[in-house]
């Protein structure tokens, strides 16, 4: 995560000071995403935002008496859809982060089987794979294929 959006986030987290709940569908998502954020703060920053938004809009429907009853049901309708969005965007991040490296399986495929071509082992194909791949999918091998490789094997 983006070390200035952590700091928004922080910063928002620190207007909502009650206990929450993180569910482990954000959890997943915040350590697939690997954020310095924990999912309390995601959903402390979400009803941060959401509340200071209301009041953003409550204070806009004092000043206009004769339009409140509309401003009122606006404000809270965005305010929710603010505290939803923040809560669902590391969920969509991680959807979105796992969609792209899925993208990247074919290449991946690709260069093991040229490799297979070259020297018919299943470990070196691999650890060549993930060694001239980028992405999630390319590290997941290395760290698959690590232990794998054949030590003293030529190459």
């Amino acid at each position: 995560m983006n070390p200035k959006l952590s700091r928004v986030a922080a910063g928002c987290a620190r207007l909502y000071p009650w206990p929450v709940e993180v569910s482990e569908e954000l959890r997943d998502a915040l350590a697939f995403l690997d954020t310095d954020c924990d999912g309390a703060t995601v959903v402390r920053a979400g009803y941060g935002a959401g509340l200071t938004t209301g009041g953003g809009i409550g204070v806009a429907a004092v000043f206009s008496p004769e339009l409140w009853p509309v401003i009122v049901l606006v404000g809270c309708t965005f305010a929710l859809a603010v505290v939803h969005l923040i809560h669902t965007a590391p969920k969509v991040a991680a959807t979105a982060k796992r969609t792209s490296a899925l993208g990247a399986a074919p290449d991946l495929v690709a260069r093991a089987v040229l490799r297979m071509r070259l020297t018919p082992t299943p470990e070196r194909a691999a650890a060549f794979a993930a060694e001239t791949s980028n992405g999630v999918l390319s590290d997941e091998l290395k760290h698959t294929s690590d232990g794998a490789t054949i030590q003293g094997m030529p190459d």
